[in-house]
């Protein structure tokens, strides 16, 4: 009897508990939004994380990666490409994170500001980033905030065609594997999945 009286008060701490702790959403930016808001998001792109005993639930809606092979062909293509848009400061023997924004706005030099993500790959050796203004973007180049222009509108043709993002990521190793990300705006995200990811 006692075993019952205890079952029966766990499940009605639970409930209360739980209507306590409703959901917490959270959108490709990291930030938090409203059920509407995040239902509206590609179901593709969500995974449930479960905090907190009982019940407590963070929905979390992350950026889509691809990972894909470049052949010798694409990938020296692709190398003399960024060599000419970007310069001498490109090296083709690292492996290289692409940030391409569609739009001249607050979040490029946002980006090219964020003093966490550019300590931390600078810390890494084997990598190099750049953030990229699309073709129609008007994105000045800016050598300083690692700002370069996709003048001729290649990376985004090749990588990005079809993508619905104003924000998408390229990340190409030397040996020509690549990934791709599309949305999010958190580039120590496409750094960390990059880490994670990339072995050689």
């Amino acid at each position: 009897m006692k075993s019952l009286y205890l079952i029966a008060s766990l499940l009605v701490f639970g409930m209360c508990y739980s209507q306590k702790n409703d959901t917490t959403y959270i959108d490709l930016d990291g930030k938090k939004v409203n059920r509407i808001q995040f239902d509206a998001l590609e179901q593709s792109n969500i995974r449930v994380v479960i905090h907190d005993f009982p019940f407590k639930l963070t929905k979390i809606a992350f950026s889509k990666r691809n990972v894909g092979q470049l052949d010798s062909i694409q990938t020296s293509q692709i190398s003399m490409y960024l060599q000419k848009i970007i310069g001498p400061e490109y090296d083709k023997s690292k492996k290289t994170l692409l940030h391409l924004y569609k739009q001249n706005n607050d979040q490029i030099s946002e980006a090219s500001k964020e003093k966490k993500y550019w300590s931390h790959y600078k810390d890494r050796k084997e990598f190099q980033a750049f953030l990229l203004g699309s073709k129609s973007s008007g994105i000045v180049k800016n050598e300083k905030k690692h700002v370069y222009s996709d003048e001729y509108g290649l990376i985004e043709n090749l990588f990005f065609k079809k993508s619905k993002y104003d924000i998408n990521h390229l990340v190409i190793k030397p040996s020509g594997e690549i990934y791709i990300f599309y949305g999010t705006s958190n580039l120590s995200y496409i750094l960390d999945y990059s880490l994670d990811g990339i072995k050689n």
